[in-house]
């Protein structure tokens, strides 16, 4: 099914592309889109025009997926008409490229909601929050660091994560899959599908070291605060020790301890696959975030995955998404569910998203 992609500037309204690319991540802090269009200069009162560093929203149908900017527009013109091909990003797009600046660099004994806002002020952002930010912290800006470090930062010290909100704010939240409305199986709606377990970037033990929060510390408790988590699916003895330089409370590191465990797990275990079209079967518009089925037994993959990541692409009159896919703690500071795992039976087939014996 044709989809309308809307390109709103200024009140006016640019469609009918013919080439487009947008990706959406859940840990993204900004989506990124590319669309093309060559239409027939002689057939045309006037030429479109669409300028970058125009602020705009990109809509499918009804559906808002970014507010933000143009960034680049690329005119040519041969004989067969006139092309445009536009990129933008969402407004959270400068917290990405631009250092985060703010009086001394310094707060002392605030709540993560406070340094967010006097790091976003400047841009006329505000930060979504939608879980709890818990104790009371200090931070110092390093040098050099842009905004989205800064918050990337404070978000793992919480054991959340930093995305973007349709209307183009970052987003501070605690992913909780939600069962979507659609899945995917082979035979009926996956085109290709790629699945990745690693072990090379997994530890069976994550040391979490740091300073405890609002103490003035000395050489002998600059470091009293230690956390750990561990991947229980990684059954021989690979130990990782992280030295972090920001406050924080024992519960604070020890949610970060177990983030880091679920972000390594999955980074090394996903599932990537192409589906035709945009939308599920009832019409619902693919993105990140809700918790599939995926029937994939001849790769051995029978489980329910959140969806991470989403590319949705037209190119000649096709429409297709590109979906990536992880376990569903893979964002979470809840302990991993491989901890619960039990001993498998003789001839007993294990998931590789389960697993790595």
């Amino acid at each position: 099914m044709a989809e309308r992609v809307l390109l709103k500037i200024d009140g006016q309204v640019h469609e009918g592309w013919k080439a487009v690319s947008i990706t959406m991540a859940l840990n993204a802090i900004c989506t990124v889109f590319e669309l093309t269009l060559t239409e027939k200069w002689l057939d045309l009162p006037a030429r479109r025009v669409v300028a970058a560093g125009a602020a705009c929203e990109l809509w499918i149908g009804n559906d808002l997926i970014v507010t933000g900017w143009v960034e680049d527009s690329d005119n040519s013109l041969d004989k067969s008409g006139h092309t445009i091909t536009v990129r933008g990003r969402d407004k959270t797009c400068d917290l990405l490229d631009c250092a985060a600046l703010h009086g001394t660099g310094t707060w002392k004994n605030v709540k993560l909601e406070t340094i967010a806002a006097d790091l976003l002020k400047p841009y006329g952002l505000t930060l979504k929050v939608e879980a709890s930010t818990g104790e009371k912290i200090d931070y110092t800006i390093d040098p050099g660091e842009s905004v989205m470090e800064a918050l990337t930062k404070l978000a793992r010290l919480k054991g959340l994560v930093l995305g973007v909100t349709p209307e183009g704010n970052p987003r501070l939240f605690s992913p909780k899959p939600v069962r979507a409305d659609y899945g995917f199986a082979l035979g009926d709606n996956i085109s290709t599908i790629n699945v990745t377990n690693s072990t090379a970037d997994r530890f069976s033990q994550y040391i979490l070291v740091g300073q405890r929060s609002g103490a003035r510390a000395s050489a002998e408790n600059a470091r009293a605060v230690k956390a750990t988590a561990a991947d229980p699916g990684m059954t021989r003895y690979r130990p990782l020790k992280i030295v972090t330089s920001e406050q924080s409370s024992q519960s604070g590191l020890q949610a970060r301890a177990r983030w880091e465990a679920n972000a390594h797990l999955a980074a090394a275990q996903n599932v990537e696959l192409t589906t035709p079209g945009w939308r599920s079967a009832k019409g619902t518009l693919f993105r990140p975030g809700g918790l599939v089925r995926v029937d994939a037994a001849y790769v051995n993959v029978d489980i329910d995955l959140m969806v991470t990541s989403v590319t949705l692409a037209l190119s000649e009159d096709e429409y297709r998404t590109s979906l990536t896919l992880a376990r569903p703690e893979a964002f979470s500071a809840e302990p991993a569910e491989e901890a619960k795992a039990k001993k498998k039976k003789k001839g007993q087939k294990v998931d590789p998203l389960m697993s790595i014996e």
